[in-house]
């Protein structure tokens, strides 16, 4: 069986969550013995191909091209959604001149199309999916997508829900979990703590990106007693964002900016910390969330989007919006004992394994029906 796999034009230049998804999707599919390739063309020639795997319906411009042309050559056409709804987060969550931009357009398909006009001016691939969207509209490509590929394989029964709510559709899908590497449950403290001289404090793993938000986070801790150490990596598209993140942690010696930092020292950083906490605007699933619950630690998570379904009562949830409920949450969370409850669901549930076999029992069906 021969797989082609497909996303967003700037797939490995700006790797996301999604990035990660698909490509330990393809390494794990490879290992069960299929042929997988992955391509961020719009119109790839399919002939060698008995199956197209779309992925994310939050930025469709290039996905329903991409969609179009699979359908074009009459191939079979499965979407992991990677569904999110960003409405809040373009309320409150944006900062200088995006935010006032976000309170003058009121109009969702006008704002998300100034979105992609936006980004041709870093990417030029983004022409051909601009215009399309310009005359088909962006909420109009998500359900056409949505309503017409063979299958869908959201990662979370929430997240279908939502899809079903936000777009009035439906169609066959069969939930397909996102996975994460088993290894961190090996992570060691040793390393990190060795090196920057820190245990037993409180950790964010994230991009530096407004929707990670944490400029609310950095303003819960204050007053606060923890160590905040922060890591991530900073973004092209939010170099602004950054330089706040900066200023405001100079001015806080509790909390500790390390950026584009290894794997393995990533790992011991999960290992080395009591809490791990992700106040974002919205999370699919958290994959951080993931590894630092195999690490060991007591996880933190925004209530918005699906990570419940993921973390169920093993976690502690907060108001990403409210600075008191996530500094009374990751305190909670921080005094209470270290359990191995969420490791041990996250072992059971979420490796890549179990990921890969799921998506491979669905191409299986849909070829052979």
């Amino acid at each position: 069986m021969n797989i082609l796999l497909q996303s967003r034009v700037d797939l490995l230049e700006k790797p996301g969550g999604d990035t990660t998804q698909i490509l330990k999707t393809a390494e794990y599919l490879k290992k069960l013995g299929i042929s997988v390739d992955i391509s961020t063309k719009l119109e790839e020639d399919l002939q060698n191909y008995d199956l197209v795997h779309l992925f994310n319906i939050t930025r469709p411009q290039e996905t329903y091209l991409q969609y179009l042309n699979a359908k074009k050559q009459n191939k079979l056409v499965v979407l992991t959604p990677i569904y999110q709804n960003f409405d809040e987060w373009d309320e409150k969550g944006r900062y200088g001149m995006q935010k006032y931009f976000m309170k003058l357009v009121k109009n969702k398909n006008c704002k998300e199309i100034i979105k992609t006009f936006l980004r041709i001016f870093s990417d030029n691939k983004q022409w051909e999916p601009f215009v399309t969207q310009l005359k088909i509209g962006f909420t109009q490509q998500q359900k056409e997508i949505l309503a017409s590929v063979n299958l869908l394989l959201p990662n979370s029964e929430m997240e279908m829900r939502k899809i079903e709510q936000d777009f009035g559709i439906k169609n066959s899908y069969q939930i397909v979990p996102n996975g994460v590497e088993m290894d961190f449950s090996d992570s060691k403290p040793d390393g990190f703590i060795n090196k920057y001289q820190l245990e037993n404090f409180v950790l964010c793993v994230a991009n530096f990106t407004s929707i990670k938000n944490h400029l609310n986070l950095i303003k819960a801790s204050d007053n606060t007693n923890f160590i905040l150490v922060l890591i991530g990596k900073p973004q092209k598209a939010h170099k602004k964002y950054f330089q706040l993140i900066k200023k405001m942690v100079e001015k806080n010696k509790r909390i500790v900016l390390l950026k584009n930092i290894s794997q393995d020292e990533l790992k011991s950083a999960y290992a080395a910390a009591k809490v791990h906490i992700l106040p974002s605007w919205f999370e699919t699933c958290g994959l951080v969330s993931l590894e630092a619950g195999l690490a060991g630690c007591n996880v933190v998570s925004t209530d918005r989007g699906y990570a419940k379904e993921y973390l169920k009562d093993f976690a502690w949830y907060c108001n990403p919006a409210d600075t008191n409920s996530i500094r009374d949450v990751v305190l909670k969370a921080y005094h209470a004992p270290r359990s191995d409850k969420l490791k041990n669901y996250i072992l059971k549930n979420f490796s890549w394994e179990k990921t890969a076999q799921k998506t491979l029992t669905v191409y299986n069906e849909l070829v052979k029906s």
